[in-house]
């Protein structure tokens, strides 16, 4: 593990993250400890975001290109950006491979997902696959925070 725990957050969470409720709130934790966890981002999960305002369902909840620059630049602020070089090509899902790559190349430690096909793999290398309530129940002892 590195000197600090190494996330990498699904795109589509942060989508769920947009929209309010439990998502929102478990990465308002996440936010509370960012300065003892390196969340990692590249340009292809940012490109993913950023295509959000372009899907009807999107633009229905008031997701503007506004809320989403808004929110990036947060959350790029938050984060370590990290250039993808590897090419993983593992999984169900292709669109899913670009991620895996990143946690290779991020040296994750988890990658946070609600997606299906990724959770199926539990593991991605030294990588754990797992939801964002599984994460949070382990964060505390990550961090070694005092609740």
């Amino acid at each position: 593990m590195n000197d600090k725990p190494r996330v990498v957050i699904d795109p589509n969470l942060l989508a769920s993250v947009l929209l309010g409720g439990q998502t929102r709130n478990q990465f308002i934790q996440i936010i509370d400890v960012a300065e003892k966890i390196d969340i990692c981002y590249a340009d292809e999960l940012l490109e993913e975001v950023n295509a959000l305002p372009t899907h009807p369902y999107f633009q229905e909840k008031g997701i503007t290109d506004t809320v989403i620059v808004d929110f990036l630049n947060q959350f790029i602020g938050l984060s370590l950006k990290v250039f993808i070089t590897s090419s993983v090509k593992k999984g169900r899902d292709a669109n899913d491979f670009y991620l895996l790559s990143l946690c290779r190349d991020a040296r994750a430690d988890y990658l946070l997902t609600g997606d299906p096909d990724l959770l199926i793999l539990d593991r991605y290398g030294p990588t754990k696959i797992t939801r964002f309530a599984d994460f949070l129940s382990i964060l505390p002892n990550l961090v070694k925070l005092n609740y």
